[in-house]
């Protein structure tokens, strides 16, 4: 099913927007060339690509992430888009990786991801090796499905650590102020010496 044409209005006036001055790992003419590029119907069609949505584990994620991942994946599915929820809610011990290798500015205790209110979307094909332009489409998308859905949220897109496929509840460290647990700096380097023990062994 093809988008509407407004939709390519849109994407035209995108063109005349040069918010950001990033080399492409892949070039595109235009937002079109790149919105086009970004359907793939065969995949969409694919067995693996079906289980990928229908073995999802919501546990512990926010209602409002799980309303805006649903709109996303309907919105995509009508322009054959396959894409996936990479991430939703992350342990302690796996935030602690993604810190270690730079992955993430957050340290452990400190990451929406830990409370059940950030989420990670990239194509299910091409996953993060997205042109700029193709990302400016899947983003696009997105912030016009959180508005659709009345949901707040926050783009890793719009960060000087730019983050494309990370979407976060506005006022997440309002609704988990409870839990959020901060490490202190003897704590983090009373870590690092256990780490390093267990390592030896």
């Amino acid at each position: 099913m093809k988008p509407p044409n407004k939709w390519f209005r849109w994407i035209r006036f995108l063109d005349r927007i040069h918010y950001f001055n990033r080399e492409e790992p892949l070039v595109h003419k235009d937002h079109i060339d790149a919105m086009r590029s970004l359907a793939d119907p065969e995949a969409m069609k694919q067995f693996k690509y079906k289980q990928m949505h229908t073995t999802l584990d919501f546990e512990g994620v926010h209602p409002d992430i799980i309303k805006f991942w649903k709109s996303v994946h309907k919105a995509m599915k009508l322009r054959d888009i396959p894409v996936r929820a990479f991430e939703l809610k992350r342990s302690h011990a796996r935030q602690q990786e993604m810190y270690d290798k730079g992955v993430s500015k957050a340290v452990p205790g400190q990451s929406a991801h830990q409370y059940g209110c950030a989420i990670d979307i990239i194509h299910a094909k091409k996953a993060w090796n997205l042109s700029k332009k193709q990302w400016d489409c899947m983003v696009a998308i997105q912030k016009e499905c959180a508005r659709k859905c009345n949901v707040k949220l926050i783009s890793g897109d719009d960060w000087d650590f730019w983050d494309p496929a990370h979407w976060e509840l506005k006022n997440w460290r309002q609704i988990c102020a409870p839990q959020i647990r901060v490490l202190t700096k003897k704590q983090l380097e009373t870590q690092a010496r256990l780490k390093t023990l267990w390592a030896k062994k």
